[in-house]
């Protein structure tokens, strides 16, 4: 399985020039304040940029860059992606390693970044001209090796990051993983459950219920006098498929004596909230081992041990060990 296995950050954040190994499962371990969780940082940025201020940059009049090498990149994993993308990312490739770069010349949106890829024909590594810029179809070459980056932040992010969705947290992932079946296999249900709903409550439905019609013909005889010709419904939009999924959440049912309460994740401790967020990635990679997926994903966490107990911590680094021998390559800002 491939790996992002080297990383050169300069001039990002606290990060003045750092260079790291990495692998399969890698702690990021220093001092506090040291620039551990700046370096995540420019790792998520290097596989999915995001737009800089004059504040990310240790020196806004130079150059921001962060390079990365993606070693084990087998003929095998060149014969998945498109005939294209493998014609178009096999001259960058040497010794299964491909290396890549986003430079940021100064503090601008995601269209200012610039990405290349070295060019292994030119073997003397100081000559900036064996950096192509933007060669064609790299982008999607790179997406078939690291489609995306998942980063759990810290703990004051946890409720935030399992109680809503959206695009780019865990629970949105979650969500987003299970969708595509879920309309596969039940939008006919959910289309004619909706149409039945539909035609009791929307202003074109054939069987509106008996109120909506009363005030149907209320309202119209009210304003026929002042503008004839013209009819009031009042009109109950329903939501479209993908929308019921747009509020999907996590509840927490607790068990005690017999009885059962539903909790929000906000209402429960740091520590239960910090195991809810490792499951739930434990269970993003069972789906993605399920389904086979070739590709590897970069999961990226800010102290995923902070609250909780001894024994909690041992089993969530055996999880994220686990996690790592599989589609899931995983890089952590220890405590």
């Amino acid at each position: 399985m491939h790996t992002l296995a080297h990383i050169s950050i300069s001039n990002f954040r606290s990060c003045k020039k750092v260079s790291l190994p990495l692998g399969d499962f890698t702690p990021v371990v220093g001092y506090n304040n040291a620039g551990k969780s700046n370096i995540l940082a420019a790792i998520e940025w290097l596989i999915d940029p995001f737009p800089l201020d004059a504040s990310d940059f240790f020196d806004s009049n130079s150059t921001l860059e962060v390079e990365g090498r993606v070693a084990g990149i087998t003929a095998e994993i060149i014969g998945r992606m498109p005939a294209n993308q493998q014609s178009q990312i096999k001259p960058y490739i040497e010794n299964e390693c491909l290396r890549f770069r986003r430079v940021l010349l100064k503090p601008g949106g995601v269209a200012s970044i610039k990405l290349e890829v070295r060019n292994p024909a030119i073997k003397d590594d100081m000559d900036e001209k064996a950096w192509v810029i933007n060669p064609t179809g790299i982008v999607q070459a790179l997406k078939a090796l690291f489609p995306e980056s998942i980063r759990v932040q810290a703990m004051q992010d946890a409720a935030d990051d399992v109680a809503k969705q959206t695009k780019g947290n865990t629970i949105g992932k979650l969500i987003a993983d299970i969708i595509e079946p879920v309309r596969k296999n039940h939008e006919g249900t959910l289309r004619e459950a909706l149409k039945t709903i539909t035609d009791k409550f929307s202003a074109d439905g054939d069987n509106r219920i008996e109120q909506l019609k009363a005030f149907d013909e209320g309202a119209t005889a009210s304003l026929i006098d002042l503008f004839p010709g013209l009819q009031l419904k009042l009109d109950v939009p329903l939501p479209e498929i993908p929308d019921l999924f747009k509020s999907g959440t996590v509840r927490v049912i607790e068990s005690q004596g017999g009885s059962a309460t539903s909790r929000t994740f906000g209402a429960i401790g740091h520590g239960a909230q910090r195991c809810i967020q490792m499951a739930l990635i434990r269970y993003l990679a069972e789906k993605k081992a399920e389904a086979n997926d070739t590709k590897r994903k970069l999961l990226l966490i800010d102290e995923p041990e902070l609250y909780l107990h001894p024994q909690g911590i041992e089993q969530v680094r055996q999880a994220l060990n686990t996690l790592a021998t599989g589609r899931y390559q995983v890089i952590f800002r220890d405590c």
